[in-house]
């Protein structure tokens, strides 16, 4: 951010700047470890640790087997990389490099009151400057230090930009032992930290990612294992970028479509899928990805209210005193007292905050803010003495936590609009009716469904299997194929179609054989499908070692919550003239209606047992349901199935 700032500023105000990015040859292999221990000797620290420290360092002996000899190396240098304590130590190391690349005979830059001298992290080094021969003294003394610590510039990965009257230019060079530095050119970058620097500051990233996603997809790997490797290592591979804030948002849009298609394909769904399906909450069987262009405007909002939240002071002056001077240049240099920064940063056209303003100041990390809130109706605020808060929707967070906070908002938008949707969101409504992780995890890496399940049961629950009554077949004839009754939809064939009736049946019993299991290890007494005493009604469970008797039915049916609420509705109005009745509703592509868990506090049944059953009968109901669907549209002996066009 400050070396954005600085070239920002001085393109702006057309003064002079040199930054030289330094980069140092295998720096973390070439420390002397006799340097170190004059390190350790030197550092307050307890003396135990001292001595663990010396211990590692001294007379260490890696062994290696080549071949079928045993080869020894006794390391003098480097720090063991992979430790958690080498960064530390790296950097308390090269202390003396940092402190002479911000000696007085460095005259910096100075930044709204601040002076820069030097930028690190680890061992990328950037020393600034007003000009390259300002800067040669300096850099010639950092020469002769690194000289001292073992260390060496590696000359052909160095480079500097030199920017005179806003402009670069290369009137002047600078060298290490002689050899003169690449000097960037106008509209040249250089790749610090992984993000390119120069005049411009937006650009395209060298990205694998459309060559991986094929990858995936090409490789043997499991449906919702593909899923887990794009979600969580293709996604967040993006995500320093992203982070910049000045990745091309055409770019973003490119990617976008090709990880949508990616995607549908892994779930086995058609194109007419809705969009919310792949980004909306898993709970709602969506599959919880992540749009790199929403991830983007996310990151750059979080990234504007951490720089002003920053513990580093310098660091904080320079964010606000740059977002002040947009707004104030936006006004002409007479802004509003007190300064509008809530409303300019959350993309407020009001009290003369209108864009047209603002198109003169150029594009920097507030303006790309504001933007970004605007895209997704963030609110920045502030307007408060304690730290920055990102409003979303009913959601307020910290700077530190905007990206997981944005990230539940934009997935619960996602969620909301698949919910919204007429056909393909019925399901999800009633998936969304327990709160519970279940169906979470049956589209994650953890998941105990088959390849065939896989491949039917979000289509299924999208309303997109081939079936002559679903919304987009052109089929003359919607009733359906087996049964020649009622419009052929996923609701009759898995919970109405009778010519599926004994599957329904089988489904129906497994279920119900699992409910029993664990009533009965709970200690209770139970009688299943037994004539109720005094009446012709056969409930499927009757709990007589409860006072009164307990009834407890179940019904499988389909997962819209109207079909869930009716099923509950149904069986109080035929078994509550029996005593207590429990209705036990399950829907056949995974719902849980919430009322079953009256079940667990009617017979006292533990949390983890209850868990497990749950989830079992879940499991088993979505199994029973894709099993039945597999054998009504591909059964044998029906010369229609052919002609079945897909939705």
């Amino acid at each position: 951010m400050l070396l954005e700032s600085a070239i920002e500023q001085a393109k702006l105000k057309k003064s002079r700047l040199t930054i030289c990015w330094l980069d140092l040859a295998n720096a973390f292999g070439s420390l002397p470890h006799d340097f170190l221990h004059q390190l350790f000797q030197s550092l307050p620290i307890p003396t135990e640790l001292r001595d663990i420290l010396t211990d590692i360092y001294t007379n260490s002996i890696f062994q290696f087997v080549v071949n079928k000899e045993l080869v020894t190396i006794q390391p003098t240098s480097g720090v063991r990389q992979g430790d958690g304590l080498s960064s530390i130590i790296f950097n308390l190391a090269a202390e003396p490099l940092i402190r002479c690349a911000k000696a007085p005979t460095n005259h910096g830059f100075t930044l709204f009151g601040s002076l820069l001298k030097a930028t690190a992290y680890a061992d990328d080094v950037a020393l600034i400057g007003s000009s390259p021969d300002q800067l040669q003294p300096t850099l010639d003394a950092m020469l002769a230090v690194a000289a001292k610590l073992g260390l060496r510039f590696n000359v052909a990965k160095c480079s500097f930009l030199s920017l005179s009257k806003g402009k670069a230019t290369n009137s002047s060079l600078l060298h290490i032992h002689g050899t003169s530095l690449r000097c960037l050119e106008e509209g040249e970058s250089e790749c610090y930290l992984g993000v390119p620097m120069g005049t411009r500051l937006t650009f395209r990233p060298v990205c694998d990612l459309p060559d991986k996603l094929t990858k995936v997809a090409d490789s043997d790997l499991a449906p919702w294992q593909k899923l887990e490797v794009y979600r969580a290592h293709l996604l967040p591979s993006l995500s320093h970028h992203l982070a910049t804030g000045m990745v091309l948002r055409g770019f973003l849009d490119e990617m976008d479509a090709r990880c949508a298609k990616f995607l549908r394909f892994v779930a086995n769904v058609p194109h007419t899928a809705h969009n919310g399906f792949l980004y909306s909450d898993r709970r709602a069987g969506g599959l919880g990805a992540s749009q790199l262009a929403k991830d983007s405007d996310i990151w750059i909002i979080a990234r504007a209210a951490q720089l002003l939240d920053s513990n580093d002071p310098v660091v904080r002056l320079t964010a606000r005193s740059q977002l002040s001077q947009n707004i104030s240049r936006g006004f002409n240099g007479k802004p509003p007292d007190p300064l509008p920064l809530s409303n300019y940063l959350s993309g407020s056209v009001e009290g003369g905050l209108h864009d047209t303003r603002f198109y003169r100041c150029g594009s920097n990390t507030w303006s790309r803010a504001r933007k970004s809130a605007r895209r997704l109706e963030v609110r920045i605020d502030v307007s408060g003495d304690e730290s920055t808060k990102v409003i979303a929707d009913d959601v307020s967070c910290l700077s530190l936590k905007a990206v997981r906070g944005l990230r539940s908002v934009i997935r619960k938008r996602w969620t909301i609009s698949l919910t919204n949707a007429l056909h393909q969101g019925r399901v999800a409504r009633g998936l969304l009716l327990d709160p519970s992780n279940d169906i979470a995890r049956l589209s994650s890496h953890r998941t105990c469904l088959s390849f065939n399940e896989w491949n039917v049961i979000h289509k299924s629950r999208l309303g997109l299997l081939p079936l002559l009554g679903n919304p987009g077949c052109s089929a003359p004839n919607t009733k359906c194929r087996r049964c020649k009754v009622d419009a052929e939809t996923t609701s009759h064939v898995t919970s109405h179609c009778r010519s599926n009736l004994p599957a329904i049946g089988r489904r129906h019993d497994l279920v119900l054989a699992e409910i029993v299991k664990t009533i009965t290890r709970a200690g209770h007494a139970a009688s299943v499908n037994r004539v109720f005493p005094g009446s012709t009604l056969r409930p499927d469970i009757v709990i007589s070692s409860t006072d009164p008797p307990t009834i407890i039915d179940l019904t499988i049916t389909f997962d819209a919550p109207e079909s869930l609420d009716a099923g509950h509705a149904r069986k109080i109005e035929k078994y509550s003239c029996l005593g207590l009745t429990l209705p036990f509703v399950i829907g056949a592509l995974g719902s849980w209606l919430p009322s079953n868990n009256a079940v667990a506090v009617a017979l006292n049944i533990p949390p983890a047992p209850w868990r497990r059953l749950r989830r079992k009968c879940r499991l088993m109901a979505i199994q029973g349901s894709v099993s039945i669907i597999h054998r009504h549209i591909r059964g044998h002996g029906d010369d229609q199935e052919a002609n079945i066009p897909a939705p």
